[in-house]
């Protein structure tokens, strides 16, 4: 088979858009369900003091951001609450913030980080007049009055900088004192408080627990502090120019059997000159993760390193446990289920700066297959900055940050990012939206428009009789040209990795192909459904082996889909005349096994199911032909809305044109070859693209 490729650059002039999206198909994209588009921008005011430095998630996904904030007497902080999709909670303090000013100017509180009790209140940590102070709030924003003096504990001099909870409900904070007594530079700092705000003496008998790391005039800070499994409390900061960690018994005493009693200074990495730690995280191993930066020879770079449990270098962990990141500023870091570290932080080139996620393996590799060659990419403004990373119960990566949108402008911003690939169809540049495209019979060539760039390409691949498959069937967060030769039931694919191709038998003549994504694995498995028995063949890509399900009767089409939201594509089949002699939809769930079916349209309407709604299921869809209307069948009340969208003779091209994660409206008019896109986020689309005779390729699955 002759293969080849006519590229042909179209580049047109366009506006930057203000946030630019990782490729949706691939894992570490921008949510789409996340606010319309996976970016949340709120303006906090226009100081250059204020900042977003932390944020918690609750038990209902809400989450709550803590910033600081300029006031008139000094530092003030404010606290924002946005519900899971992103939207802001206006049920929260007035309309959806709180705003909170603890001392007199001398003396005012100066917020660092937040953590939520179990029981829904709030503690946000940090100092004033030079004293470590935490406070503690209700679940409606008000200050907690039964907590320290009024909602405001004090643990004596120190600047606390990191918070964190034991099972008991005891408060630690970790932090530094500036040790005058000594003549020193600062040193560590642990402080714990009972439940009611009073310092805990049984912890190194008076509450406060402060050591010196670093020799003579060493300055020494605790960036985090994590409370194990055990008990035991892990410090972890910089010691003068070294990153540092202290394991303390629940007691507040050195852990002997951790570093050199109790105490891990780690070398400096090769030519170092000054290490720096910023973020911290146990895996569920015990193992230490930490990130922060470096100075090779003078040039800064981001490092990530690993420490077993007793307080070494793990040397399975990158190169004798640490990983260098030249292309990233490296600030935050969460461990995942299955302890892969997330890290989050700043592009160092090119300009503009965008904030930037990373995925690491257990063994210290990065994820190539992650965002867009191993980088998930926001850009706002001139530069990002991020400040947390978080993981949802689901593995979706949440961040908050924020982006200088001018001077002193700076706006807080979240973005929730998915764990694993989600296939957005007829994709084939990878940026998250359908783009259009078409197939050319006559000499088996298909065109196609992207959307990233507005440049065409044209391959070479197939014949007038073939019938067209196109699908992620790689897994690269692309779709692939593929088609389907129905004398011999094989697939021919062309990668879109490389532009090589491969071919493979499934399926008989007489079999209708429906490739989609069965498993649930981020990758298009190829499948058929045969008529003759109503039976469907799926060879799942996850483990190769092939699933027969009989479902359906004599006339049925296949028309899958996810119909109940579990990212697993459903057997379904649209049957044009069912008992009622209506058109009727039968799908099979994956979730639980169990049938559903819907009586929605005609005979001789056209099936175009999809997520149209923007809710993570598809919705029951048809167009008909003979109005060009189009009829949606929600999926979350089972209510519908009609509406007109093409004309007759117009062939549907449904799919994600805008790249917010809601299925278009869209037809392709044969008679002049004009597409019309009414997208969701976007607006109306119309363009020519293709000459007569051509087949819009986002037909390709209309039954």
């Amino acid at each position: 088979m002759k293969i080849h490729a006519l590229i042909i650059s179209l580049f047109v002039a366009f506006a930057c858009a203000a946030v630019e999206h990782t490729q949706a198909a691939s894992a570490g994209a921008l949510d789409s369900g996340f606010n319309a588009g996976g970016v949340v921008r709120e303006n906090i005011g226009n100081d250059d003091f204020n900042i977003p430095v932390d944020f918690v998630i609750d038990d209902f996904g809400r989450f709550i951001t803590l910033s600081r904030v300029a006031g008139p007497n000094g530092p003030q902080f404010l606290l924002m609450r946005f519900i899971n999709n992103g939207s802001v909670d206006t049920a929260y303090g007035t309309n959806g913030r709180v705003l909170i000013s603890i001392g007199d100017g001398s003396s005012t509180f100066t917020p660092q980080a937040i953590a939520r009790q179990a029981d829904g209140k709030l503690l946000v940590a940090g100092d004033a007049g030079s004293n470590v102070r935490v406070v503690r709030i209700n679940e409606n924003g008000s200050l907690d009055t039964k907590f320290g003096t009024l909602g405001l504990a004090t643990g004596g001099l120190g600047f606390g900088t990191s918070i964190a909870i034991q099972t008991d409900g005891r408060i630690l904070i970790g932090g530094y004192y500036f040790n005058s007594q000594q003549s020193r530079g600062n040193d560590f700092l642990a402080v714990r408080f009972n439940t009611n705000g009073s310092l805990d003496v049984s912890f190194a008998g008076n509450g406060r627990a402060e050591f010196p790391i670093s020799p003579g005039t060493g300055s020494d800070t605790v960036r985090r502090i994590i409370v194990q499994p055990d008990g035991k409390v892990v410090m972890l900061g910089k010691a003068s120019n070294q990153q540092a960690a202290v394991r303390l018994m629940s007691d507040g005493g050195f852990d002997s059997t951790f570093g050199s009693s109790g105490v891990r200074v780690l070398p400096l990495y090769t030519s170092s000159t000054n290490d720096e730690l910023y973020d911290a995280g146990i895996d569920s191993q015990g193992r230490i993760v930490l990130v922060g930066s470096s100075r090779p020879n003078g040039q800064t770079v981001s490092l990530l390193r690993r420490m077993n449990s007793s307080g070494n270098l793990d040397s399975s962990f990158g190169t004798s446990g640490s990983v260098l990141e030249n292309e990233t500023f490296l600030n935050a870091l969460a461990i995942d289920a299955d302890d892969r570290t997330i890290t989050c932080g700043t592009r160092s080139t090119p300009a503009p700066f965008p904030l930037t996620l990373s995925r690491f393996s257990i063994f210290g590799e990065q994820d190539g297959l992650y965002g867009y060659d191993g980088y998930a990419r926001v850009t706002i403004g001139n530069e990002m900055n991020c400040q947390r990373v978080k993981l949802q119960d689901d593995g979706k990566a949440v961040t908050l940050g924020y982006a200088t949108e001018g001077t002193p402008i700076k706006t807080l911003v979240l973005t929730r990012h998915v764990s694993e690939p989600t296939n957005t169809i007829f994709d084939f540049d990878g940026d998250g939206k359908t783009d259009i495209s078409l197939f050319r019979p006559g000499p088996g060539q298909w065109w196609y428009l992207r959307s990233s760039d507005s440049g065409n390409r044209a391959f070479a691949f197939g014949e007038s009789t073939d019938t067209i498959v196109p699908a992620d069937l790689t897994g690269d967060g692309k779709t692939d040209l593929a088609f389907w030769r129905p004398t011999t039931g094989e697939w021919y694919v062309l990668r879109s990795e490389d532009s090589t191709f491969f071919a493979f038998p499934f399926g008989a003549t007489g079999d209708i192909p429906s490739p989609a994504d069965f498993d649930g694995d981020g990758i298009a498995d190829s499948a058929v459904f045969r008529p003759s028995s109503s039976t469907w063949f799926v060879q799942r890509s996850s483990d190769n082996q092939v699933a027969t399900t009989p479902f359906g009767t004599a006339g049925d089409k296949p028309v899958p889909a996810d119909y109940d939201g579990d990212g697993k594509v459903d057997v379904a089949i649209f049957r044009p005349t069912g008992g009622s002699g209506a058109g009727e939809w039968w799908y099979l769930r994956s979730s639980d096994g169990a049938n559903r079916a819907f009586a929605f349209g005609a005979f001789t309407d056209l099936t175009v199911p999809g997520d149209y709604t923007g809710d993570g299921k598809a919705d029951i869809a048809y167009f008909r032909p003979s109005t060009g209307e189009w009829y949606v069948l929600r999926s979350e009340d089972s209510s519908f809305y009609a509406f007109p969208w093409g004309s007759v003779g117009d062939m549907p091209a449904p799919g994600d044109y805008d790249g917010d994660g809601k299925i278009d409206a869209a037809v392709f008019r044969p008679s002049n070859s004009n597409w019309f896109a009414l997208r969701s986020t976007a607006g109306p689309l119309i363009l020519q693209f293709g000459i007569t005779g051509d087949r819009p390729v986002p037909n390709a699955f209309v039954r």
